[in-house]
């Protein structure tokens, strides 16, 4: 159980920035008996922010954001970097062929904007920005936007789920290890990380295809969603980055288009952020909220759930 601290001053870090917030709701443990508003410690104190505390931070984040780079963008004409943008396309809460849709454009042409800081013009850099307005203004317009104008699967899609099977969770896990060690700006992939990645791209891609994507069972540990066996393999590492393992062969990802393009969408938008992050969003999504701890999370349960909310 958790008790709320209302804490005056409070520095919050985001996808597009950070800034002081003034009376932010934290919540901490309830056997945290001494911690009060006074000689609250972030760095020393266990808390987190609850969904509707995060998604409130964000917006006024957001806000500012758009408020520094409105001249820029609108007056100079000057082009976001693609950091900027997969920032952007974090907070609007759509993946890379989403944004192609709203800025109508194709897969390859939205990779190009997003990795190699090419064909980023200022009239994609104002569209863009404007979607930014758009979702400070209503929080959710652009994925509304983007169910409202969803198109069925492709072909190719559908030949690709009917015959799909579930995967081992040893080779995404050792995708998404192999992904980080080969991106500049990641820190590395802790264990804790590595098993919020397995549960959201389950959550995804059931929700998405109507099939699992893992062939492994998901239980409700302490720490959000966990993917037992894998997490024993990793459990020698504690906290430190996990090291790839080059005897495990992964070429059924990567030599699937599909597949690879799917698990590369949930790094996109989810490898960004901390574990402890990950693991704070678990806590407020029902899968883990309604398993019993340390007891498995039905795969139709994170079907259902991601259904609702993507």
């Amino acid at each position: 159980m958790f008790k709320t601290l209302i804490v005056e001053k409070f520095l919050y870090k985001g996808l597009l920035g950070e800034f002081v917030a003034h009376d932010v709701n934290i919540l901490i443990p309830e056997e945290l008996k001494g911690v009060t508003k006074s000689n609250f410690n972030p760095k020393k104190h266990e808390h987190f922010l609850s969904s509707f505390e995060v998604a409130r931070l964000s917006r006024e984040l957001a806000q500012i954001f758009w408020v520094e780079n409105n001249k820029r963008i609108t007056v100079d004409r000057k082009v976001f970097t693609s950091s900027e943008l997969n920032k952007i396309r974090a907070f609007l809460n759509v993946n890379n062929t989403e944004l192609g849709q709203l800025l109508g454009l194709d897969k390859s042409q939205v990779s190009r904007l997003m990795n190699e800081n090419s064909g980023i013009t200022s009239s994609i850099s104002i569209l863009i920005f404007s979607y930014l307005k758009k979702e400070i203004e209503e929080m959710g317009y652009c994925r509304n936007w983007v169910k409202e104008h969803a198109k069925s699967l492709s072909e190719e899609e559908k030949a690709f789920i009917d015959t799909f099977e579930p995967v081992s969770a040893f080779a995404v896990a050792e995708y998404f290890v192999r992904k980080s060690s080969k991106d500049d700006s990641d820190e590395g992939i802790t264990n804790l990380k590595l098993q919020k990645l397995l549960y959201f791209a389950e959550g995804h891609f059931s929700a998405s295809f109507g099939k699992s994507l893992l062939n492994e069972k998901i239980h409700a540990w302490p720490h959000g969603p966990v993917v037992k066996k894998v997490y024993e393999k990793y459990s020698s590492n504690v906290k430190k980055p996990l090291k790839i393992d080059f005897n495990l062969d992964i070429s059924d990802i990567t030599e699937n288009k599909i597949l690879k393009e799917y698990l590369d969408m949930i790094y996109s938008r989810y490898g960004q952020y901390s574990a402890w992050k990950l693991r704070d969003i678990t806590h407020q999504q029902n899968p883990w909220k309604e398993t019993e701890k340390n007891k498995e999370i039905t795969k139709s349960s994170i079907q259902d759930y991601f259904k609702s909310i993507l």
